[in-house]
């Protein structure tokens, strides 16, 4: 009899070993990376609102208090880089400078109004989206996921891609929002933008006629 009961117990052990497995996963705390990118973000959106009427007055000033916010966790190189794919490297420094300034202005543009859309309390991190992103990350690349709802009460994704930069910090390089690659996006238009004859193959007037 005892015979029989032997390989129930272990089943059972099996089982409560399983559970507590499952348990832990599921209580598994959120990345420290993806912590400080949602405080960023959050940091973020209330200066974005608290200066708001300083956009209408002065808009130049007021993208300038965004970017200095920005500075610390954005890799605008990098963005830009990715930006102009293979046309980074048949540009001139000058050139690469210039179009960073440039794209640098239509990412913060870009990013505030697409958060202006969210409620800063609603900000949280999908945790379910970041054990997977800890689980493909690398030792120079990660993704954060965010989850957040618009002010008309439905839900809304994005996702950062951040990477390790030369002083060791981690620095966002690309986002998503809702499933829209703002960094594809970008590239997409430049490459378009580079094949108009209007324009006539050239980085400088890609650059020059950047919206």
């Amino acid at each position: 009899m005892l015979s029989f009961f032997r390989p129930l117990r272990h089943i059972t052990c099996l089982l409560l070993l399983l559970s507590l497995a499952t348990s832990s996963a599921f209580a598994q705390k959120p990345s420290k990376l993806a912590s400080q990118f949602l405080q960023n973000t959050i940091d973020f959106l209330n200066l974005a609102v608290n200066n708001a009427p300083l956009s209408k007055e002065d808009p130049e000033a007021f993208r300038q208090i965004l970017q200095k916010e920005l500075d610390p966790w954005v890799s605008f190189n990098a963005f830009t880089r990715g930006v102009m794919g293979k046309f980074y490297k048949q540009a001139s420094p000058e050139q690469a400078n210039a179009f960073q300034r440039t794209v640098q202005k239509s990412l913060i543009e870009t990013y505030a109004e697409a958060l202006d859309r969210i409620d800063p309390k609603s900000i949280k991190i999908d945790k379910f989206a970041d054990r997977e992103d800890q689980k493909r990350a690398t030792e120079r690349r990660r993704q954060i996921s965010l989850m957040a709802r618009i002010k008309n009460g439905s839900n809304y994704s994005f996702k950062y891609s951040i990477s390790r930069d030369k002083d060791g910090e981690w620095r966002m390089r690309n986002i998503l929002f809702g499933g829209v690659n703002l960094g594809l996006s970008f590239r997409s238009r430049f490459q378009a933008a580079f094949n108009d004859p209007a324009r006539g193959g050239s980085i400088q007037k890609v650059i020059d006629n950047w919206e």
